[in-house]
């Protein structure tokens, strides 16, 4: 079967080009266009056939619906995607990070109108290809901005960091840990990076990662750091049910939150006000990021030879709470 790898590789040109010269696209020239169509034709290429459907389709992979984020998104996802009449075919992968491939050639395979796939490091070429060759029009959710063209959508994990940190700095914090899962890596590189770029060095000693997810990793991770020699006086959780735990393990071992230790999260979950100490957070706009992604690709099912590929990079913002204070050491008067 011939695909469209095959005709850029005859052509010369990149397997984008070739699609879109394949639909039309008023972004590529009659000439290109013309050799495109001539070679496809040539070598005996079969365009996906489009049908009518009495049920009109968007597929979604997401990784898992077990945390707070993930569960949040598909909800405004769905709300979005039923206010302009399709149905959503949803999907989750096994383990979270694994190879997204496999899912979104079976979700091919079912041809929805469009696609929606939250993906990271895991998407690779082979996905992107196997995309263009089905003709589905499919919008990427990430935490980075993938250099493909597609329609993606991602959130500035720099700038959330950035406002994390610049709290607790602000307050006079200097001695600050991290503690996370390691599928949550993205955040403690960046928060690494930042806290040098600052003239600052990461405490080994302060710095807790584990397998574990969620409220149990975070309970773990918040016990082993209780155990060292000496607290920091903050920590960066690498988001909200991890910082649960943490506030929990911190409070039955004596450890006052924010008195003795300030806390700070991200993803902002709706339980976050709510927490055993009211969490200061770096929210994340789920809410928005799924009413945008439905939009935009619902731009490229109905505007096909006219929409343009966007690359949306997303701002969070802090909420301040009760998890966060001035250092303990300012507070005795030191």
């Amino acid at each position: 079967m011939v695909k469209l790898k095959d005709i850029a590789k005859e052509t010369g040109l990149t397997v984008s080009t070739v699609s879109k010269a394949l639909n039309q696209s008023s972004e590529i020239s009659e000439a290109t266009t013309a050799l495109v169509k001539k070679t496809a034709q040539a070598m005996g290429y079969t365009a996906r056939k489009s049908r009518r459907k009495e049920i009109k389709t968007i597929g979604v992979i997401l990784p898992e619906v077990q945390s707070h984020y993930y569960a949040e998104l598909m909800h405004s996802l769905n709300a979005s995607i039923g206010e302009q009449g399709y149905h959503m075919i949803a999907m989750l992968t096994r383990e979270f990070g694994e190879d997204i491939h496999p899912y979104v050639e079976k979700m091919c395979q079912l041809e929805p109108e469009g696609m929606i796939v939250s993906c990271d490091g895991s998407f690779s070429e082979e996905t992107y290809e196997c995309l263009l060759d089905s003709g589905i029009p499919a919008l990427l959710l990430t935490n980075v901005d993938l250099p493909y063209l597609l329609d993606s959508i991602y959130i500035k994990i720099y700038s959330g960091v950035t406002l994390a940190l610049e709290h607790l700095l602000s307050l006079g914090h200097r001695r600050i840990g991290y503690l996370g899962e390691y599928r949550s890596l993205a955040r403690y590189q960046t928060f690494c990076k930042l806290f040098r770029e600052r003239g600052l060095e990461p405490c080994p000693a302060f710095i807790k990662q584990g397998k574990e997810r969620f409220e149990e990793g975070g309970y773990l991770r918040a016990l082993e750091l209780s155990q060292g020699k000496e607290l920091p006086t903050a920590v960066l959780v690498s988001y909200d049910q991890m910082a649960y735990g943490a506030i929990r393990a911190f409070l039955e071992q004596g450890i006052r939150v924010p008195e003795d230790i300030s806390v700070v999260s991200f993803d902002s979950n709706v339980m976050s006000a709510y927490s055993l100490v009211p969490l200061t957070t770096v929210t994340t706009p789920i809410e928005q990021m799924g009413k945008m992604a439905v939009k935009n690709l619902l731009d490229a099912i109905w505007h096909p030879k006219t929409h343009v590929v966007q690359n949306v990079g997303l701002q969070s913002r802090l909420i301040i709470r009760e998890s966060t204070g001035s250092p303990r050491e300012e507070k005795r008067g030191m």
